[in-house]
């Protein structure tokens, strides 16, 4: 995998753990954008490392692992990609653009929070009016 992001290198800040009460921490340390996480590892596996996390909104987790079965329950747990070792270049750049996308759509979410076009009747039309045209609302 670090091969893989690194060639060629993409602008990302990389920091490995070395088993699940360690990658514990460092999602309330790092609070991570994307987070690759094996099943197997030492003290808590992959599942219970999202089963036990501490913050409320999740990184998007890609799920990198020789074993298939756990993909159900890697999906349940919110997984946004599940690659099965060995995996290629391909899939690997894939799952990555996917895990890309839902943290680009889910900070254009929180910055959104707002209405920007509210609809308005006249008649049987409905136009789409911008918010910040509104004056005043009378009813």
């Amino acid at each position: 995998m670090r091969y893989y992001l690194s060639n060629p290198p993409l602008p990302l800040q990389l920091a490995e753990c070395a088993d699940g009460q360690s990658t514990l921490d460092a999602l309330q340390d790092f609070k991570p954008d994307i987070l690759f996480l094996d099943i197997k590892m030492p003290e808590l596996s992959g599942i219970e490392v999202l089963q036990n996390k501490q913050q409320t909104s999740l990184p998007a987790v890609i799920f990198t692992t020789a074993y298939d079965e756990y993909a159900l329950p890697a999906f349940e747990l919110e997984a946004v990609d599940y690659l099965l070792k060995p995996f290629e270049k391909e899939r690997f750049d894939k799952a990555l653009r996917r895990a890309m996308d839902y943290v680009a759509f889910t900070k254009t979410k929180r910055e959104n929070n707002f209405l920007s076009h509210l609809p308005g009747k006249t008649g049987s039309r409905t136009d789409l009016i911008p918010v910040n045209e509104i004056q005043y609302f009378q009813a």
